[in-house]
């Protein structure tokens, strides 16, 4: 759906519609031009929110699905009955916010503020805080989203266990690893242009003209379903083609646009520059040794994948 018009068309279709892409229809600045006082049965899925503000609003039974929500307010907001999953909250006000009856799992809180939040009867799964604040919090809500707490004494048991967890653990250091390289990305990339993950589809894609999506999942390691609904956003975007491979067959590949280059060619130096200052803190022959290793794992992960879809 691509234009008001449709929308009035087809009114059954506006609940499921993407929250951003009801604003854009109606024209509306969502950041200026919208008091958000309630919001029912919203879906927010696979985009960006910029500067919103939903201060003192309520939300009820909406869904948060893949979003990255930036420099974004929920200060005093009632979020109820409503579910995120896999999505990042970056620079976001969350002080004296109530969620109650939800369910948040895969969700990455970088510099926010989270004092005075409330969380009730709410379910918080695999979630990370990156430099958050929390000064002010209970420690009820401090228990059920998993925010380390703070003052604790810990035996020395105790402290070998957790130093254990957050030294030696492949999968809290990889984790712990994730955030950092996700934090330079944005500090350099910022929103505007393209996410990690499209960024090295359009390199590939650029790269190698014409391949399939089977092609492109043994290229990128980007599973199948994920890689085609990137794909399917990023031609709306006009950012990919598809194109036949043979002239006498069905079977399709992708090619870049001239707009997809000129965003992979903007995006790209910023990549780099993030690339460079993560690893700037290690010598020279340290980050020719991570380099090594981190691709010997990648490689030895794959084996497993390989063996596992064969069982």
């Amino acid at each position: 759906m691509d234009s008001l018009e449709e929308l009035l068309n087809d009114p059954a279709t506006f609940d499921q519609l993407p929250f951003m892409k009801v604003l854009t229809l109606l024209d509306l600045n969502p950041a200026t031009d919208f008091e958000y006082d309630r919001i029912d049965d919203a879906v927010f899925a696979n985009e960006t929110a910029e500067n919103l503000s939903f201060r003192q609003s309520q939300i009820f039974e909406s869904s948060f699905d893949q979003v990255m929500f930036q420099n974004s307010n929920f200060n005093r907001t009632e979020i109820t009955d409503s579910n995120a999953n896999k999505c990042v909250f970056l620079n976001c006000d969350f002080s004296h916010c109530l969620i109650q009856r939800g369910e948040w799992s895969r969700i990455e809180f970088i510099r926010c503020n989270l004092d005075n939040l409330r969380v009730s009867m709410s379910k918080f799964v695999d979630v990370n805080y990156l430099d958050c604040k929390a000064d002010q919090i209970d420690e009820n809500t401090r228990d059920l989203i998993g925010f380390p707490s703070a003052g604790l004494t810990r035996s020395e048991e105790d402290n070998q266990d957790a130093q254990y967890w957050t030294r030696s653990s492949p999968i809290e250091l990889l984790r712990i690893a994730q955030q950092y390289s996700f934090d330079h990305y944005i500090d350099e990339v910022g929103a505007d242009l393209l996410t990690p993950r499209q960024f090295i589809l359009l390199k590939a894609i650029s790269e190698n003209r014409g391949l399939t999506q089977a092609e492109l999942v043994g290229l990128t390691g980007i599973d199948r379903s994920t890689l085609a609904d990137m794909i399917s956003r990023l031609i709306k975007k006009g950012f990919l083609q598809r194109v036949r491979t043979k002239p006498d067959t069905r079977a399709t590949g992708v090619i870049i646009t001239a707009e997809g280059r000129r965003i992979l060619n903007a995006t790209e130096p910023k990549v780099r520059e993030a690339n460079s200052k993560m690893l700037s803190g290690l010598s020279s022959k340290q980050q020719s040794d991570l380099i090594e290793v981190l691709n010997a794992f990648v490689g030895s992960m794959e084996q497993v994948g390989a063996v596992k879809s064969k069982k």
